[in-house]
């Protein structure tokens, strides 16, 4: 086959078998169509779906499923794939190879199908129209580029929108009207820090959003906890929902309002994930899985500072490192169009625990915290709106509600 590196894909393949973080390296760039050979193809399916599901590849479950579905045997591929992949460190050599070659593969396919049009064509547009196709998709462009006529038309447009619609929140709504009115809700492919000290509510504040958004507004969001079990997850649910205290929820009472909030936890779109995920790769998974099977729009890391530390190629300090894996959360948000939330501890001076650099990444940075008898949220940062609000905050301890202090109905709509 022409546009074929053969040393390439056995490596990459073997790569992406052997080594999780290869796998999340790539998959953002890597179809299973780049691949020439029809058993990698079929091996880095098989991969990405285990991988999805949050297990671990066994080399004799993958040739059987592969076996399977190619008809033929597959033994002896895949395992010199493995053995050829030692180290991945060859890991942007062979991705950059691969990519090449399937993009030469691409435009030639292309190519021969404008060739059979030309002969046949009526009209031009549609072959100007391949033509551009080609350009772009050969060259791995995404998206588009607007010029200013097309830039005035969508603004245009979005205003329009705008003005036709009821509701000024653009994002899932929190049920924190201020907060809402100034960060516009959350917003899809955004980030946004919530932090406190240990112990003042961070995140009860975050299940209290999650709450509002999936169990009420039927948004489909998960919510991932590194340090809490989901026993400890429902029950705080249960008693925000039922506004009954943790003594009630413990003891086993099974009255009404329990038994409600127990039907809104089953007819809501909130999902609780018991797996634990230790580090940005389990995290990122997670998200992929739910993005793509469940269509969560939020998720909620509980929270960031649980993350054992990952293993790469080069050498970060802390800071460097927190920041990676929050941008690598904030890309997923992106491509996967939903809201991220992360939890963050602070230090005794106020400031993230995790990573200075944290703050920087993120689109918006809300601090929850206690002065005195007064529980305050604090807008630190706000990419996209007004920022250094204080919002004084009603918190139940023993439910663990929050509502907010002092809000006019009309404000909701300035």
């Amino acid at each position: 086959m022409p546009y074929q590196h053969r040393e390439a894909e056995e490596k990459l393949i073997g790569l992406c078998i052997q080594h999780r973080d290869v796998f999340v390296k790539t998959a953002d760039s890597l179809k299973a169509e780049d691949f020439s050979d029809p058993v990698y193809r079929l091996a880095y399916d098989e991969v990405s779906e285990i991988y999805l599901d949050g297990g671990h590849v066994e080399t004799n479950e993958l040739i059987e499923r592969v076996q399977e579905k190619y008809g033929k045997p597959v033994t002896a591929v895949i395992l010199r794939a493995i053995e050829e992949a030692v180290t991945p460190a060859s890991t942007d050599w062979a991705l950059k190879n691969v990519l090449s070659c399937s993009k030469k593969r691409f435009l030639e396919q292309s190519l021969t199908r404008i060739c059979d049009r030309i002969g046949s064509a009526d009209d031009v547009k549609p072959l100007f129209d391949e033509l551009i196709r080609v350009a772009t998709e050969g060259q791995h462009v995404k998206g588009q580029v607007y010029d200013g006529r097309a830039t005035s038309e969508r603004i245009l447009e979005r205003q329009a929108r705008r003005r036709k619609s009821e509701d000024t929140i653009e994002g899932y709504r929190t049920g924190f009207k201020i907060v809402d009115l100034h960060l516009g809700g959350l917003v899809p492919k955004r980030l946004t820090i919530l932090s406190g000290p240990s112990g003042h509510g961070k995140t009860a504040m975050s299940l209290n959003w999650l709450c509002h958004i999936c169990i009420e507004g039927q948004v489909p969001g998960l919510f991932a906890s590194l340090e809490m079990a989901p026993s400890d997850v429902e029950d705080r649910l249960v008693m925000m929902l039922s506004n009954s205290n943790s003594r009630t929820v413990k003891s086993g009472t099974l009255n009404t309002t329990i038994y409600e909030a127990v039907a809104e936890i089953k007819n809501g779109q909130l999902y609780v994930s018991d797996n634990h995920p230790r580090d940005i790769y389990d995290v990122s998974f997670l998200a992929e899985k739910y993005a793509r099977v469940h269509g969560i729009k939020v998720l909620a890391l509980d929270y960031v500072g649980e993350m054992v530390r990952d293993r790469v190629k080069f050498r970060e300090d802390r800071d460097e490192r927190f920041a990676r894996w929050v941008k690598t959360i904030r890309d997923l948000a992106k491509r996967l169009d939903f809201h991220a939330v992360v939890v963050a501890q602070v230090n005794y001076e106020g400031a993230l625990a995790e990573s200075k650099k944290m703050q920087h990444i993120a689109d918006a940075h809300l601090h929850f915290h206690r002065e005195g008898t007064r529980h305050i949220l604090e807008c630190r940062k706000n990419r996209f709106g007004p920022s250094g609000h204080r919002y004084v905050i009603e918190f139940d301890r023993q439910t663990q509600r929050m509502t907010e202090e002092g809000i006019r109905k009309d404000d909701y709509r300035k």
